[in-house]
């Protein structure tokens, strides 16, 4: 009995021992420990994520080596968790040699596609950690190693890598994205730098609310390698990306929105028009005037270029029963009534029609009261 009691007790020292054989990254005491494990106790899969969490979290390579002996007890979700922890927190050999176990993973499940094996979701979040870290070593080795996946469909991914590089400002990993050969096999480079001014272009017209920076690309206002001016100069001088007539009349209203003077110059020089369309301009004005005083809108160069734009400016402040005076005249945008904002007004009184003017000094009547002449 005596004999059983310290047997017993023993073996519940055994996990004990096994994440000290970790943390001292001992490989053949971890093997040991885990054969110990196997035959002498109930040996389960929360358990072997626990000791495979342990090592990735404290860089263990070699004790992790020995521990993705028994990854196939684990599921697709525990694997894809540790996938996720390793491309954060581990190296880049641990992230690849846990990627390499997930053919093994897959065995043991129903994947229904090519698209849904554990290498495929493995890669891409691996990929996708990498990007939003700006991690630009990971990236250019998880592109180097992927011919070693039987798998992965690295082409199948590229575009929404390119696009995430984009959305986080990774300029640097953009371009390596770009020119990879996975990528100049699925499409000329041409191609591809002409879907991205596409997506800003799209980005714009979605943002009635100017929150582009935050929630849809990152660092559009940071200047040298992390704003949008690096990009479009990478794209269209360096790899020749065309773009539309509508396409580049947004990405110049994207300019004039965010107050980027020298994008704004850059894409007019290479063949972007605002065209002669009215609703769009005063739509990106309206945009603007309802915008939070920080963009300080009345003091903004561009907004006046838009203002002036010779083949719309007549018909501005007329369009829909004169919208934009209407607009600037509320009370809330009571920042328009400044010495600062005069540029805006004078042209505003200058080209109203006077019979909506003056209804407007009906229902706004310290309108009346700001005067330019003194």
């Amino acid at each position: 009995m005596t004999r059983l009691l310290a047997a017993s007790e023993k073996m519940a020292k055994v996990p004990t021992y096994l994440s000290k054989a970790i943390q001292l990254d001992r490989p053949k005491a971890c093997a040991q420990l885990l054969g110990i494990l196997r035959e002498s106790t109930p040996y389960t899969k929360k358990e072997l994520t626990t000791y495979l969490t342990e090592a990735i979290q404290g860089g263990k390579f070699k004790t992790l080596q020995v521990l993705l002996n028994d990854i196939c007890m684990l599921d697709r979700e525990s694997w894809l968790s540790l996938i996720t922890l390793a491309s954060s927190k581990g190296s880049h050999e641990m992230t690849s040699l846990l990627l390499k176990t997930g053919e093994l993973i897959d065995q043991g499940w129903y994947i229904g596609s090519d698209l849904n094996t554990c290498e495929m979701q493995g890669w891409k979040i691996a990929m996708d950690s990498a990007i939003v870290r700006g991690k630009v070593a990971m990236v250019e080795y998880l592109m180097n190693i992927s011919m070693e996946f039987k798998s992965l469909r690295v082409q199948s991914l590229i575009l929404h890598h390119i696009q995430l590089a984009v959305q986080e400002g990774q300029t640097q990993i953009l371009w390596i994205l770009l020119d990879t050969p996975q990528s100049i096999t699925m499409s000329s480079p041409t191609e591809l730098s002409s879907s991205i001014l596409q997506y800003y272009a799209d980005r714009y017209e979605k943002d009635y609310k100017l929150t582009l920076d935050k929630d849809y690309v990152k660092n559009i206002r940071g200047r040298d390698t992390k704003g949008v001016l690096p990009i479009f100069r990478g794209l269209i001088s360096h790899r020749k990306a065309k773009f539309s007539p509508s396409v580049g009349r947004n990405l110049l209203l994207l300019a004039a929105t965010w107050n980027l003077s020298a994008t704004y110059d850059f894409l007019e020089e290479n063949g972007a028009s605002l065209g002669d369309s009215v609703e769009p301009i005063v739509e990106c004005l309206v945009r603007m005037i309802h915008a939070t005083p920080h963009f300080e809108v009345p003091y903004s160069s561009l907004l006046m270029k838009l203002v002036h734009h010779e083949p719309t400016s007549k018909k501005l402040f007329e369009y829909n029963d004169g919208l934009l005076l209407r607009t600037m005249a509320l009370p809330k945008f009571s920042q328009f009534l400044t010495r600062r904002g005069k540029p805006l007004w004078e042209q505003a009184v200058k080209l109203t029609p006077i019979s909506i003017y003056a209804d407007v000094l009906t229902r706004f009547p310290r309108f009346d009261e700001f005067s330019f002449a003194s």
